[in-house]
């Protein structure tokens, strides 16, 4: 049992660290926005952190739109079980990756 608890903790310990990365991009977006609100568009570094800004939102924007699709699987996998579970005709086609909600 103490070792079912460590692996437990382990997993976690593990999912934590690899959320973090995704978790930074809002607070850079936020620090990038605040950079070029305070930073002279004659200043030489200017169009860099602007460019640095462009990068981040495509990037929160890709992770946005792979979440979604992450959640749409996860709708159309419980109502496949919910619709297995009722008829005896499968529905296995409805969670190809082509499928979207």
């Amino acid at each position: 049992r103490d070792r079912n608890i460590k692996d437990t903790e382990r997993i976690l310990d593990l999912m934590a660290l690899l959320i973090q990365p995704i978790q930074r991009i809002p607070r850079y977006r936020m620090l990038l926005e605040s950079l070029l609100n305070n930073t002279e568009s004659s200043h030489p570094d200017y169009q860099d952190i602007k460019l640095a800004q462009g990068h981040i939102l495509k990037a929160a924007n890709i992770i946005n739109d792979r979440a979604r699709k992450h959640q749409d699987i996860i709708k159309l996998t419980e109502i496949k079980s919910q619709l297995n579970n009722s008829k005896a005709v499968s529905y296995t086609h409805l969670t190809l990756p082509t499928k979207r909600i």
